[in-house]
């Protein structure tokens, strides 16, 4: 299970995101993804809304959730 996480500039975000780090961290089978992470190291990801992110930021966001899946396989894999 591949989970990502908000980066939005509202109030809920922070509470919503503890909530999905919580939940994953229950899970061995499941990965975090950060993408607010990634959006606070770089905020030029995200478009000047705030919300939407920019062709870099399309990039890095799939780029981020092709890295979960792999570590998620990997993670699979060594278990057989």
């Amino acid at each position: 299970v591949a989970v990502v996480n908000i980066s939005v500039p509202r109030r809920w975000a922070a509470p919503n995101n503890a909530i999905l780090a919580d939940v994953v961290a229950e899970y061995p089978n499941a990965v975090l993804i950060d993408w607010d992470a990634a959006v606070r190291a770089d905020p030029s990801l995200l478009a000047p809304d705030g919300v939407h992110p920019t062709a870099a930021g399309v990039r890095v966001y799939a780029q981020l959730v092709a890295d979960g899946l792999a570590s998620l396989e990997a993670a699979d894999a060594a278990q057989d």
